[in-house]
């Protein structure tokens, strides 16, 4: 949409100057120096994952809309950023690489969303529709696979729809969560200094 918007600019201020697309206009070069620090100043990882995200600049209407564009996995630097975000919100190792997967289906219109409906909408449906539409995000996606229920994805939800062990993930490690279970037990925490356990009180589903 910068891109576009810059675009655009550039004709506005040509079309005032009489001046060729190809010719230097300095009055252009100024407002673009701004564009393009304001860009910069934006441009940040989580803005990148959500240009990634967006079905919309992946279908061939946009893409030969202007010379040039290229869809968001074919950027260098919209990756790169993306690529920051994808390291943050997933620290282990097997999550990521599930994910990177899952990305590349989506990026490349792939195996599940090989699909003539999905790829039409991605160009008439608004993103979060089509998001909608199609059922499809980064975590449900690996339900579909074999190792949901055996491998590392078996984390991505709650407790999973089975698992053994919550070790790794933090905090859940110390409580056996369930929807079903009107009460959460107590939970006893090792003070750090004194080596006495602290239990804390019983919650119900009437507490405030």
């Amino acid at each position: 949409m910068w891109d576009t918007m810059i675009e655009n600019v550039k004709k506005v201020i040509y079309n005032k100057e009489k001046k060729e697309h190809d010719e230097e206009s300095s009055f252009f070069t100024v407002v673009y120096d701004i564009l393009i620090g304001r860009w910069t100043k934006s441009n940040t990882p989580l803005h990148c994952l959500a240009h990634s995200l967006n079905p919309r600049y992946y279908h061939e209407n946009w893409l030969n809309e202007r010379a040039g564009r290229k869809p968001p996995h074919k950027d260098l630097e919209i990756s790169q950023m993306r690529m920051k975000c994808f390291k943050k919100f997933f620290p282990i190792t097997e999550d990521l690489n599930q994910v990177k997967v899952e990305y590349s289906k989506f990026a490349t219109s792939s195996e599940e969303l090989n699909d003539s409906d999905a790829i039409y909408d991605r160009w008439v449906l608004d993103p979060v529709k089509w998001w909608i539409n199609h059922g499809y995000n980064l975590r449900l996606l690996s339900r579909k696979v074999e190792d949901y229920k055996t491998g590392p994805s078996t984390m991505w939800d709650v407790g999973g729809d089975a698992f053994e062990s919550l070790t790794g993930v933090g905090i859940l490690e110390v409580a056996d969560l369930s929807i079903e279970e009107p009460v959460l037990e107590s939970v006893s925490f090792e003070d750090a200094g004194t080596g006495d356990e602290d239990e804390i009180m019983t919650v119900d589903e009437d507490a405030d």
